[in-house]
């Protein structure tokens, strides 16, 4: 022990680590466009929402690869949005898993979709997705980004994506986070401003993820984590449709998009635990119910993932979509899409969609 605490080994393995640093630095600066960091450090506190740097691009080193996300003019990832007057508009509506977490923005289901409507558009006028998603986002910032940003656009269709948690009790906003989340974020800060210590981080977390995660999807898919649809049955179990945590916000965005003339919809993403176990259906069943009685069009595309040949590739993490999931996503959702924007004989007629409506036989066949 008092070997290794001479000084001069103390200085050389001070030296070796100042050495890594400056090496991975100057490779990760060579060979990525952007700033490698954590979308946590340049989150913009609204007074009701919060949103990202504008006009930055940050690199994020994941168990999936270094994910760049790049952020427009209103703080959503992506482009910018409405500076083409003529186009025809849809707005997405969600948090992480439409924000697209750990994936590329073009390989997000929101970006297919546009790509996929305009291939097959003669109209004349070009149609633009706007993905106002962000992660960590409830019903009640969802709601403040239609008032604020998504109306402003002047869209047809606003398709609110739904997953579990958002039935559960959480923060009105993160300016008020608990002790727990702001030394999650302090950690976060610490860690991705080492060079050494996010790549670390990211060898670690590639590896523990294929050993366990992988194996379970693949061997015991039905194992996967429940907690939040676990979470959720408990609190359903207590509480009527019209008390369920989040139903006001979205009747109000039901509300406000009827009176504006624009088509909403409500879309819920499944947990994957739930594509091998039917355990937890009553949730689907519940929140459908309460759109239902609500009049608001509902779509879960939960039995059609359950049939799909490939559904071991879908997610990520158990909640968020891997690229062949937004892909399939993307493929099952635009015929949805094309009933609610318009009867032009090059789209398709108004027609209604069952919740579980297949995708077509083939991706290739929706580009």
């Amino acid at each position: 022990m008092k070997h290794l605490l001479r000084p001069k080994t103390i200085i050389v393995v001070l030296v070796l680590i100042l050495t890594f640093e400056i090496a991975i630095r100057l490779l990760e600066g060579s060979l990525i466009d952007g700033t490698v960091g954590s979308l946590t450090s340049f989150l913009v506190l609204q007074e009701k929402r919060w949103t990202l740097q504008p006009k930055v691009t940050v690199v994020a080193p994941t168990r999936y690869g270094n994910i760049a996300y790049s952020v427009n003019a209103h703080g959503y990832r992506g482009s910018d949005i409405g500076m083409k007057p003529d186009s025809r508009k849809i707005v997405f509506l969600g948090d992480s898993i439409t924000f697209g977490l750990g994936a590329e923005h073009a390989a997000t289901f929101p970006m297919l979709i546009d790509r996929r409507l305009n291939h097959v558009n003669t109209t004349g006028r070009e149609f633009e997705v706007a993905n106002l998603a962000m992660f960590a986002y409830a019903p009640a910032h969802e709601l403040e980004t239609l008032k604020s940003v998504a109306l402003n656009l002047k869209p047809e269709v606003v398709i609110l994506q739904l997953y579990l948690n958002d039935f559960t009790p959480k923060a009105a906003a993160i300016a008020h986070a608990s002790l727990q989340d702001t030394a999650f974020v302090l950690k976060e800060h610490v860690i991705i401003s080492s060079a050494i210590l996010r790549r670390a981080r990211q060898a670690a977390q590639m590896a523990l993820f294929v050993l366990f995660h992988d194996v379970r999807r693949n061997h015991f898919p039905a194992t996967l984590g429940d907690d939040d649809p676990r979470e959720l049955s408990e609190i359903f179990s207590h509480l009527s449709n019209d008390a369920m945590p989040g139903v006001e916000e979205i009747e109000e965005m039901n509300r406000i998009c009827t009176g504006n003339g624009i088509r909403f919809a409500v879309m819920l993403s499944p947990n994957e635990v739930q594509l091998y176990n039917n355990q937890y259906d009553g949730i689907n069943d519940r929140i459908s119910a309460f759109c239902k009685d609500k009049n608001i069009p509902f779509h879960d595309p939960l039995p059609s993932m359950r049939s799909a040949e490939n559904r071991t590739r879908f997610f990520l993490n158990g909640l968020h979509f891997s690229k062949a999931g937004h892909d399939w996503l993307a493929s099952w959702l635009l015929p949805i899409v094309k009933t609610y924007i318009t009867s032009d004989p090059m789209l398709g007629p108004q027609r209604t969609v069952s919740s579980s409506s297949q995708p077509p036989d083939t991706v290739q066949d929706m580009k």
